[in-house]
Formats: structure tokens, C-alpha cells, sequence
């Protein structure tokens, strides 16, 4: 138990706050005010009532938020959680050794043995990725309370799936075979073991065009892998609409990922339910998402708080730009212009925009 729980305490020591304040410290007055208006109305009512208005208000509340979802106490109780389940499962192990070998006897207990052989090293396998998954997930600064309590899951239940995918052998036998094919099933990732069953159960129902089909939607965003894809499936993000207006600090908490990676998928979301595929013609030109479309717009308004002189060059360039990806987009340029505001001005761009790049009003 100590060793499965030295990187939580490693994490918790040294990569807690870090990973904190790469969210929060995004959060200056601008950012946190658009924030608790778009995400948090409620909150940001009473906030709104308190005269004279205070920011340390809303920074506590966004603390509380944080800490409702990562704070150490949740660290503690999913850490408690999984040891009582290796301590559980190893108690267990342990009485049946005893039982068999010493109760039974060796020669009596021969098909038991077997099983338990084959039980213990699954369960070996699986308390194997258990830390390498801890210590992976330590390098990357993202362990969650939620990886211990699947690590807990996979203790629990690493004996007793090996065993059911073995105890189909024919005389079985605990050969160094079986036991080595055993230890490999054990430590197989979770998550694939998982996705392999759901796969196969999916065929069996005919349910599995309805998966692919999220997994294509949530590809066409640049910088989504297929593994980031389930994650965000698992997140209940199944499209593209859902992830365009998920809350990113609620999100970027819940899936592991970066703060300004899950902004910038939100970003490339919230353009791609306008434009559709035609997103793929706009990325030469250096528009991935909504926070380039709001940035391109400030520069046709000539809303940028540069000197005069940079403002005229760049409502020139941007104005030559935007005929030129009307064109493209074989639209009117009005129309498109009208459609560029449209998405600059959407409250949720607003505030990606603004937690970006603070500094642009």
C-alpha cells in the first residue's frame, strides 16, 4: 500500500498547487467576471448585489468550484478508498493460501491451486499498470481522484477476470503459461480492457455506428487524438455542441488535459458548429477556432488598443482578408462579416477569448 501511494503523496506535495494555478492564475478581473456571467448566473447575482463589488468574491468562489471537484480532500478519500480494496483483496488472497495449502493440502487442493495461482497473478498484473498508471500520470501532472477509484475497480476485479478468461482451459493446470498469460491480462489498461468489451458487446447489438460516428465528429478538431476523443466521450462530451459550450475549467478538471488545451478545443467547437467542414478552408488563413474569428474581428472594428497607424494597417489586411475568404467560402462578404460578429460577440467566445489573452480589451 505504500508504494501504490507514494506518487499520490509526490503529487499532492509538489504538483497539486502547480496544477491549480496553471487553471486559476488564467483568472484576472476581466476573465473571472465573464466567467461566473456565463457558467455561474447564480453566483454571479450576488456578487452583482455587493456594493462596494469586491473581485475576491468571486476568486474565493472559484477556489471553492476548484476544490469541490480537486481539492486534497478528495485526493485522501479516493487514496483511502483504493487502499482499503488492496488491503481487502490481498487479505483475501491471503486466507485462501492458507486455506488451500494448509487446510487441504497440496495434492487435494491441485484444480484450487490452479485458480488461485492464475488469481494471484492477474492480480499482480493489475496492481503492475496500477502504478505505472500513478507514476505515468504523475510525470504528466494530471493524476485525479477518479484514477484511484478505477485503480480500485481494477484491483477489485484483476483476479477475478483473469480467472474467468482462463478457467475455460481444458484441464487447467497453473502452468508458467497460463500464469504469464494471466499476468498480462492483469495488466492490461483498464480503459482498454473496457473499450475491447464495449467494442464487442456494441457488435453483438449493432450499436456500434453511433460511437463511430462521435468519435468522427470530435476528430475533425486539430490536436484530437482518438484516445483524447473516448476521453471526452467519457466525459459525456459526444459532440460537437457539447463541447462548444462545456464549462472548460469544470472539463479540463475532469478529463486530466491542460486548461489551454481544453480552451482550444472549445475555441475550434464553437466555429465549427457554423461553419461545418468548411473549417478545413479557413486554417490556411490562420483561423482555427472562435478566439482567431473574435481576433479577426476586433481587427476589422479596429478594436485592438494599438496606435492609430497599426489599427489602419490591420483593418487594411484583415478587410483584403476577408474578401478573399468569402470567395473561398463562395458566401457574401457581408453575410460572412455579419457571421464573424455573430461568433465574436457569443458570450461563451467572449470569455475564452478574454482567459487567452487577458491583456486584448
Amino acid at each position: 500500500m505504500v508504494l501504490i501511494n507514494f506518487p499520490i503523496a509526490i503529487y499532492l506535495r509538489k504538483c497539486w498547487e502547480t496544477r491549480k494555478n496553471e487553471i486559476l492564475f488564467n483568472f484576472v478581473e476581466t476573465p473571472i467576471l465573464r466567467y461566473f456571467e456565463t457558467y455561474y448566473k447564480v453566483e454571479y447575482q450576488e456578487y452583482e448585489n455587493n456594493d462596494p463589488k469586491d473581485i475576491n468574491i468571486l476568486w474565493k468562489k472559484l477556489n471553492q468550484i476548484y476544490d469541490r471537484s480537486l481539492g486534497k480532500s478528495r485526493y485522501r478519500i479516493s487514496a483511502l478508498y483504493m487502499s482499503a480494496i488492496y488491503a481487502s483483496v490481498a487479505g483475501i488472497l491471503a486466507h485462501l493460501f492458507y486455506y488451500y495449502y494448509d487446510r487441504l493440502g497440496l495434492v487435494q487442493a491441485d484444480i484450487y491451486s490452479a485458480i488461485y495461482q492464475i488469481g494471484v497473478a492477474g492480480f499482480a498484473g493489475g496492481y503492475m499498470y496500477s502504478l505505472f498508471l500513478l507514476i505515468s500520470n504523475l510525470q504528466k501532472r494530471q493524476i485525479n481522484p477518479s484514477d484511484m477509484l478505477w485503480i480500485g475497480f481494477r484491483m477489485l476485479f484483476s483476479a477475478p477476470i483473469s480467472i474467468a478468461l482462463l478457467v475455460s482451459f481444458n484441464g487447467i493446470r497453473a502452468n508458467t503459461v497460463l500464469l504469464g498469460i494471466s499476468f498480462m491480462l492483469g495488466a492490461i489498461p483498464t480503459e482498454h480492457l473496457i473499450t475491447g468489451m464495449r467494442r464487442r458487446l456494441r457488435k453483438i447489438i449493432k450499436s456500434d455506428d453511433a460511437v463511430k460516428e462521435q468519435l468522427g465528429e470530435l476528430r475533425k478538431l486539430q490536436g484530437v487524438t482518438k484516445a483524447h476523443a473516448e476521453r471526452f466521450i467519457n466525459e459525456g462530451m459526444g459532440s460537437l455542441v457539447q463541447l462548444a459550450y462545456a464549462d472548460p475549467v469544470d472539463l479540463s478538471i475532469r478529463t486530466g488535459f491542460s486548461f489551454s488545451y481544453v480552451v482550444d478545443c472549445c475555441s475550434q467547437a464553437l466555429a465549427w458548429i457554423t461553419f461545418g467542414d468548411s473549417m478545413h478552408k479557413l486554417i490556411p488563413y490562420n483561423i482555427r477556432g472562435a478566439m482567431e474569428i473574435c481576433n479577426f474581428t476586433n481587427e476589422l472594428e479596429r478594436n485592438t488598443n494599438q496606435e492609430e497607424e497599426v489599427m489602419d494597417e490591420e483593418q487594411r489586411y484583415s478587410q483584403k482578408t476577408l474578401t478573399i475568404l468569402a470567395r473561398i467560402l463562395d458566401l457574401d462578404e457581408t453575410a460572412l462579416r455579419r457571421t464573424f460578429y455573430t461568433i465574436c460577440y457569443d458570450p461563451y467566445v467572449q470569455f475564452l477569448n478574454d482567459v487567452w489573452q487577458p491583456d486584448w480589451n
